[in-house]
């Protein structure tokens, strides 16, 4: 019987590219790398850019801040949808997924739609899929474009408020856009919550807490806090001068805007910095059970509530104590404003007890902390949020701080290789197959022979 012909094998120096080239190059592309980058600028600003167009006669309302907020979202969800869904994609996606059902529970028991929750958790899982889709540069100059806007408008409010008063105009902007009313008495034309009270922790450098961009003091707050974990993380890619410029602003925010959960959390990152790497892997996931557990214990029931951090931990035990089965299981959904000022009681009440719980093992595991800058934004970050819930209420969750903290961490999802010094070896890249080894030159003389058929 005649074998058949063995089959012709050819060999080439050319790398063969796997299946995701073609989503490889998208990603790779500079204008999807500007418009990525120009979403996560958007989400932190648009509020001072809407507010921008009030201040100039046009109207603005309640409707205009959804609708800028909403196309924002979109875009983010075309570019999520540009590059092909991987197995990075897998947690954003469970999480909406469960907190769609959620959602749909809430509203079925409540027979009322409450999409506050649901529009929360679609921030945190659109800006991570984002974050998954963009390089360094992009994170890289996004961040640093915002802190420039930040820093500059910062500066515009100390040397001159009536001037920063005229171009924002923050507390028209609340009570056109929110509802909040303005203060008989208030004049200054500032977010009234931002002038604070006699009683209140202050470095005394100026009148009032400043705002910046963010136009009310709690975000500019959180924004130094995200500031602080991203640069902590990010230390060793960032050259000198940037390292100095985020660290003078965020020095600068903590001076005047007197936020004291955020200055904990300043000073604590230096010793995070070295720290953290030497945690053991999703530790930082008893970060908020230990929180609370401390809290309750050192919870004096006869204390007078104050607006201090001791205050506010101590309202936020105290409203978790009176926590009741039907407003576990979320029937009570209609209270949940009621403890805007409470964030843990205030998500049991707009998303169950299990949904806590749920987006607690989001926040905690989301990093696979393989390396030394994802253990410190992992860790940074849940003590960030932690102590965020206890005395910052709701906060957190806005589109103006949300937006790039789970951008930064999306992107710290692909940094998976980091040598001895801390030093990352570049960004994680489309796997290639090499190519297959030369066969055996023969030689006859000088002549080399190369067989063109391999036999088996």
């Amino acid at each position: 019987m005649r074998r058949s012909s063995p089959p012709i094998i050819r060999f080439t120096d050319r790398n063969f590219q796997t299946a995701q080239a073609a989503p490889q190059d998208r990603k790779d592309s500079r204008t999807f790398q500007f418009i990525v980058g120009a979403l996560a600028v958007l989400a932190v600003t648009y509020n001072a850019l809407v507010a921008m167009i009030g201040a100039v006669g046009l109207p603005i309302s309640p409707t205009t801040v959804m609708i800028t907020e909403s196309l924002i979202l979109i875009g983010v969800l075309l570019c999520v949808l540009r590059v092909p869904f991987g197995r990075d994609d897998l947690p954003s996606l469970l999480l909406a997924y469960a907190f769609l059902g959620i959602t749909i529970y809430l509203s079925f028991m409540n027979e009322v739609f409450f999409p506050d929750t649901m529009r929360n958790i679609a921030i945190i899982a659109l800006f991570t899929m984002l974050g998954l889709r963009a390089k360094f540069a992009t994170v890289n100059t996004a961040c640093l474009v915002i802190v420039i806007l930040v820093a500059l408008v910062l500066a515009l409010e100390i040397v001159s408020t009536p001037d920063y008063v005229r171009v924002f105009q923050p507390a028209q902007y609340f009570w056109k856009t929110r509802g909040l009313d303005i203060p008989s008495w208030d004049k200054s034309g500032l977010f009234s919550n931002a002038l604070g009270f006699a009683e209140r922790f202050s470095f005394g450098l100026v009148a009032h807490r400043t705002s910046s961009l963010f136009l009310e003091q709690v975000s500019m707050a959180n924004f130094a806090a995200f500031l602080t974990v991203f640069l902590m993380s990010m230390w060793t890619r960032f050259p000198v001068w940037q390292r100095a410029f985020y660290t003078i602003t965020i020095v600068a925010i903590l001076v005047t805007n007197n936020t004291r959960t955020s200055l904990i959390l300043a000073i604590l990152a230096p010793v995070g910095y070295f720290l953290y790497p030497r945690m053991p892997r999703y530790l930082n996931i008893a970060i908020a059970p230990l929180l609370l557990t401390v809290a309750w214990f050192v919870e004096n029931p006869n204390r007078p509530y104050a607006d201090d951090f001791a205050g506010r931990l101590s309202l936020t035990i105290r409203t978790l104590q009176k926590l009741d089965l039907p407003a576990v299981i979320g029937e009570k959904i209609g209270h949940a404003m009621e403890f805007a000022d409470s964030g843990y009681t205030y998500f049991i009440y707009a998303g169950t007890l299990p949904g806590l719980m749920l987006l607690w093992l989001f926040i905690a595991l989301y990093l696979p902390q393989r390396t030394a800058a994802q253990k410190r934004f992992a860790y940074g970050a849940c003590l960030f949020i932690a102590c965020s819930l206890v005395v910052g209420g709701t906060s957190i969750f806005t589109i103006k701080v949300s937006s790039m903290l789970w951008f930064a961490a999306g992107f710290l999802r692909t940094q998976t290789r980091e040598d001895e010094a801390g030093e990352p070896q570049g960004e994680a890249e489309t796997p290639v197959v090499p190519a297959q080894p030369e066969p055996p030159v023969m030689r006859i003389g000088n002549r080399p022979i190369r067989p063109a058929i391999a036999r088996f």
